[in-house]
This record gives structure tokens, sequence and C-alpha cells, in this order.
């Protein structure tokens, strides 16, 4: 009976799970993994594929502007930016399609650790980890094809998305600077780069 239900749950979560857009898939199945690399080697990892800001560093290790993203500090920190990436980046993803949803996304976070490398002798050079300036940038995204989509939160009445994604953006515009330990300068990054991308696709030009 035991085994049953478990090939029951298995094979419900599975066609589940591929029913997620390919890209988003990819997306979550690799920073999972990456994320279980980490528990036995978190810092080695962080140190060789994190992001450092610094300009000199920044050009000469390169890969970093990319794999950061795929870095996590934590559960949580994984669990809330998959969670909002599945949440949302779903209809991005189907109506834009995968090739101009995979620009939005990494470009989003490329976007945000160049900010971040702009003011790094303000903000200093910290190494920054996790796929939140990307996931900003796609619900920016979101909230520009679906302006109106009610987004129901615990507790709260339903908001409409360009309200919440701007109430995201303003509170990181709030605490930038904060000493919090939050990339805010990538989220903004992120955010603005996300704007600029999805409406360049409707303007016209072939993200893919």
């Amino acid at each position: 009976m035991s085994t049953y239900q478990y090939d029951s749950f298995w094979n419900t979560f599975k066609r589940g799970f591929m029913r997620i857009p390919t890209v988003i898939r990819s997306i979550i199945a690799i920073n999972v993994i990456v994320f279980i690399l980490m528990v036995f080697a978190g810092q080695t990892i962080v140190n060789i594929f994190g992001f450092n800001p610094d300009p000199f560093t920044a050009l000469t290790q390169p890969w970093r502007i990319i794999t950061y993203m795929f870095l996590h500090g934590g559960p949580f920190h994984l669990i809330f930016n998959m969670l909002w990436l599945w949440w949302m980046g779903r209809m991005v993803e189907e109506t834009i399609g995968p090739r101009s949803f995979s620009v939005i996304y990494f470009g989003a976070g490329i976007g945000g650790a160049l900010l971040q490398v702009a003011f790094a002798s303000i903000f200093g050079s910290s190494i920054v980890i996790g796929a939140s300036g990307a996931v900003l940038g796609t619900l920016v995204a979101f909230a520009y094809l679906f302006p109106t989509a009610p987004i129901m939160l615990l507790f709260l009445p339903p908001i409409e998305a360009r309200f919440l994604v701007a109430g995201l953006v303003a509170l990181d515009v709030l605490f930038l600077g904060a000493g919090d330990n939050v990339a805010r300068l990538v989220h903004l990054g992120g955010a603005a780069s996300g704007f600029l991308l999805v409406k360049m696709h409707y303007e016209g030009y072939d993200l893919s």
C-alpha cells in the first residue's frame, strides 16, 4: 500500500512539474540542485561563483555575472524566489515565448549585477548571491503585461499586479543603504532591466 501511495505521489508531482514552462522548469531544477551542493560545500561555491561587484573582479571573472543567480543563502531565500518565479513568471513565458523570457530573466539578473558594480565604491563590494534581481525583473514584466491582474496575498484583499510590483520596488528604494544585507541595488537594476526589455519586446524588438 505504501509503495502504491509513493508512486502515485511521485507521478503526480512529476506531471505537475513537467507542466511548468520549459525555461522556468529548468531554472528551478538547476537552483535546487545547486542548493543541495551548497549544503556540502557552501562557502567554496560562493567564493567561486558568487558575484563580486569589485570592477576588476567583475571584468576578469565574467562567469560570476550569471552563476550568482543560481546561488542562495538559505532555504527560504531559495523557496521564495522560486515561488515568485513560478507564480508570476509562467504567464510571462507562456505569453512571450521561452527565448524572449530567457532574455528578460537573465537580462534582469545581469542588469542588477551591473548596477551593483556601478555603485560598488559607495555601497561596498560584498559578494552577491541569489536570483532576486532576475525574479523582480520577471515580476515587472508580468505587471507590464498584466497590469490589472489581481494578486492574492495572505490576509490581504486582491491587489493589482502593477501596484504590488510598484510596492516591492518602492521598498527597495526606501531601504537602499540600510545595511540589512539585502542587495537592494541588484533588485532595482533587475527591475529596471526587466521593464526596459519587456517594453522593447512590445515595441517590436526580437528579444529571441
